[in-house]
C-alpha cells in the first residue's frame, strides 16, 4: 500500500545533473512488497474499476483524494494512465497539471518507488510525458533508481517505455543507467520471442534524443526488428510521425541502415501515405535526405508540400525541413509555395537557430528564387550579430548564398571571413573543402571591390587550393553531354559553320578557369548546364549552376576578353529528337548576339 513518507532512493545514481538522488534513511528494503490489510484485495479491485470508469480528470482525482492517497501501486499507476488519457481527449492537460491533487500525486509516487513495480514507474513516467508534466530533477532520479535496481527483470516494453518518457521529460540519466538498459535490450533481443517495432523505435528515438550512442551491432539488430514489422504480410499499425522520428534518430546517432532498409521504409509511406501528415513527410524527407538515400519518391515530396500548402500555419521547425528536403532531391515545390514561407520566415527571423538560417538559404539557392531583401536583411543581422554560434560550412554556405543573390556587403564578408579564420586559428578546426571552394567563389565575384581580402594568408591559400583541385577535376572528366556536344561542333567545323578553332576543356592562361568549349574567332565559351544541375521537375538551373555561369563571365570580363558566355541546357538539348535540331540548336546559340538581335 502507498503511503506518505520521505522521498527516498538507496545509493547514487550518476544523473547529468549533478542532482542524484538523496540517501535513504528508513524504509523497506527494494525486494519487499506493500502490506495488504484484510479485504484489500477486493478494495483494489473495486477501486480499479472506479478509475476506469472515470468519464474525466475531475472524477479520477476525487477517487484519489477520497482514498486520502493511500491505494495499491496498481490503483496509483491506472490514476496516472486514465489521467494521460483522458486529459488528451478532453485537452484539459493544463488542467491537469495545475491540479494540487497531480503534484501530490507524483510526490507520493516518488515516495514509494520502491515498491513500485518498473512496469508501473514506466507507466507512471509515460503518462507524466503525456501530460507535459515538469517533475523535479529528485523525483525523476528516485523513480529511475528504483527501476535501476530491477532491470535485470524488466520487460523490454518497460524498458523502452521509461526510455520514451525519459527523453520527453527532458531527463537525461547517466550512462551507468543507459548502458544497462542497452545491456538488457541486447538480453531480450537474443530471445527466440517476436520483438514489437515499436518498442524498437521508441528506444532508439529515445536514446538518439539523449544523446547516447549505442553500438553498431545494437542498431543493426533493432533495425532488422523494425523492417520485419514493415513488411506487407506482417503489417504493423506503424504511427507515421514515429517511423519519421526513427530515421530521424539515424541521422543524429550518426547510423546508416542501409539501402535497403530506407527503401522499405520509403514504400511503407507510400503504401499509408493518407495517414501521413505535412510534418511527418518533412521529417522523413529531411532525415533520408542527410544519410544520403538518393531514392526519395518525388510523389511523397509532392504530397508533403500539397499538404503544406493547405495549412501553412506551420511551425517554422517543420516548413524548413520541407524546403531543405524538396531542395536536397532537387524538387521544386513552386514559387507560391516559396513566397508563402518567405512570409512565415519574415515573422520568425528572430527565433530561428543557426542550422535552420543556413538550410533556409541554401535551399532558396538552390531554387534559384530570390526570398527578397527583408529576408536577407534579417538574417544578415543574426549572422553579424552572433557568429560564433555558426560552422565554418554554414557561414560559408550563408555568404556564398548571399553572394548569389547580390547581398553580399563588405561588413559581412569581414565578419563571416574573419570568423572562419579565428575558428582555425585558435580553436584548431578544420574547415571542409566544400566551405573553402564557396568561400573562394565569393572571392572571385568580388575580387575587383575595395576590402574584399582574406584576414591571413592560409585561409586565402586554402581556398586558393581547393579551387585549383576543382578545375584539374573539371579537365580530367568530361561528361557525356560535353561529349555529345563536342561531336556536333566538330561537325560544324568541318562544314565551315563555325569559323576558327574549337578548343575542348580550355584552360585559361592564368590556370582559374576551365572553359567546357571556346571558340577562338567567335570569342565565345560555352558552359554546359548538366541534367544534375536542375530540379528534376521544371527546367530552371540550381543556384550552383547560375552561379558558376556568373563567375566564369566575371572572369573573363576581369581579363580583359571580350568573350561571352553561352549556355547549352542539358534538358532543352535532351529534348531534341534529331541531328538536324540539335545542330540548328547550336548554330542558333554560336550565333553573335547582334545575329540573334537582329
Amino acid at each position: 500500500m502507498v503511503k506518505a513518507g520521505a522521498m527516498r532512493a538507496d545509493g547514487d545514481i550518476d544523473c547529468r545533473s549533478g542532482r542524484p538522488g538523496m540517501k535513504n534513511q528508513q524504509g523497506r528494503k527494494s525486494g519487499d512488497r506493500p502490506w495488504e490489510a484484510p479485504g484489500a484485495p477486493q478494495d483494489s479491485c473495486f477501486i480499479e474499476k472506479r478509475i476506469s470508469g472515470a468519464r474525466n480528470p475531475a472524477n479520477v482525482f476525487k477517487i484519489v483524494e477520497g482514498q486520502g492517497f493511500c491505494m495499491t501501486e496498481d490503483n496509483l499507476t491506472s490514476a496516472f494512465t486514465r489521467l494521460a488519457t483522458l486529459a488528451e481527449t478532453f485537452d484539459q492537460k493544463c488542467e491537469v497539471l495545475k491540479a494540487p491533487g497531480f503534484t501530490e500525486m507524483i510526490l507520493t509516487a516518488a515516495q514509494n518507488a520502491r515498491i513500485f513495480q518498473p512496469e508501473q514507474l514506466a507507466n507512471i513516467m509515460w503518462a507524466m510525458a503525456k501530460l507535459g508534466a515538469q517533475p523535479t530533477v529528485e523525483v525523476m532520479d528516485t523513480m529511475i533508481y528504483a527501476s535501476y535496481q530491477m532491470m535485470e527483470e524488466t520487460s523490454l516494453g518497460a524498458i523502452t517505455t521509461a526510455l520514451w518518457a525519459m527523453a520527453r521529460l527532458d531527463y537525461i540519466p547517466g550512462e551507468k543507467v543507459l548502458n544497462k538498459a542497452v545491456e538488457v535490450m541486447e538480453m531480450r533481443f537474443n530471445m527466440d520471442r517476436p520483438i514489437p517495432s515499436m518498442s524498437v523505435t521508441e528506444a532508439v528515438w529515445a536514446l538518439a534524443a539523449m544523446g547516447h550512442r549505442p553500438s553498431d551491432m545494437f542498431l543493426k539488430t533493432c533495425t532488422m526488428h523494425v523492417m520485419t514489422g514493415l513488411q506487407p504480410h506482417q503489417p504493423e499499425p506503424f504511427p507515421a510521425f514515429d517511423l519519421a522520428q526513427l530515421m530521424w534518430a539515424y541521422v543524429r546517432l550518426g547510423f546508416s541502415p542501409g539501402e535497403e532498409a530506407l527503401r522499405r521504409v520509403c514504400q511503407k509511406a507510400m503504401d499509408t501515405l493518407e495517414v501521413w501528415s505535412a510534418d511527418a513527410i518533412a521529417l522523413l524527407g529531411w532525415s533520408l535526405a542527410k544519410l544520403d538515400f538518393v531514392g526519395f519518391p518525388p510523389a511523397l515530396l509532392r504530397a508533403g508540400i500539397e499538404r503544406f500548402s493547405v495549412r501553412m500555419d506551420c511551425a517554422w521547425p517543420a516548413l524548413t525541413r520541407m524546403i531543405s528536403a524538396s531542395a536536397t532531391f532537387c524538387e521544386h515545390p513552386g514559387e507560391e509555395f516559396l513566397k508563402n514561407a518567405v512570409r512565415i520566415f519574415n515573422g520568425l527571423a528572430h527565433s530561428m537557430y543557426s542550422e535552420a538560417i543556413e538550410s533556409v538559404l541554401f535551399s532558396f539557392a538552390t531554387f534559384s528564387f530570390h526570398p527578397g531583401f527583408e529576408l536577407l536583411d534579417k538574417f544578415a543581422k543574426r549572422v553579424m550579430e552572433s557568429p560564433s554560434v555558426f560552422s565554418p560550412l554554414h557561414l560559408a554556405n550563408i555568404l556564398w548564398c548571399f553572394g548569389l543573390f547580390e547581398f553580399c556587403n563588405l561588413d559581412l564578408w569581414n565578419v563571416v571571413v574573419k570568423e572562419i579564420a579565428s575558428m582555425t586559428d585558435s580553436q584548431n578546426v578544420k574547415v571542409p573543402h566544400t566551405a573553402l571552394y564557396r568561400l573562394h567563389q565569393v572571392y572571385l565575384l568580388k575580387l575587383e571591390q575595395p576590402g574584399f581580402v582574406f584576414p591571413s594568408q592560409e585561409l586565402l591559400q586554402a581556398c586558393v587550393e581547393v579551387w585549383n583541385e576543382e578545375i584539374r577535376k573539371q579537365k580530367s572528366t568530361p561528361s557525356a553531354l560535353h561529349q555529345e556536344v563536342g561531336k556536333y561542333l566538330s561537325k560544324l567545323l568541318q562544314q565551315g559553320a563555325v569559323p576558327g578553332k574549337l578548343y575542348q576543356k580550355f584552360t585559361t592562361q592564368d590556370g582559374a578557369l576551365c572553359l567546357e568549349f571556346y571558340t577562338d574567332q567567335l570569342n565565345q565559351a560555352i558552359d554546359l548546364i548538366e541534367l544534375k544541375d536542375f530540379t528534376r521537375n521544371t527546367q530552371m538551373p540550381i543556384g550552383s549552376a547560375i552561379m558558376q555561369t556568373r563567375i566564369i563571365q566575371t572572369l573573363l570580363d576581369r581579363m580583359g576578353s571580350k568573350t561571352i558566355v553561352v549556355t547549352i541546357e542539358a534538358a532543352k538539348w535532351n529534348a531534341l529528337e534529331t541531328e538536324e535540331h540539335k545542330t540548328a540548336y547550336l548554330r542558333t546559340a554560336l550565333s553573335k548576339p547582334a545575329d540573334r538581335a537582329a
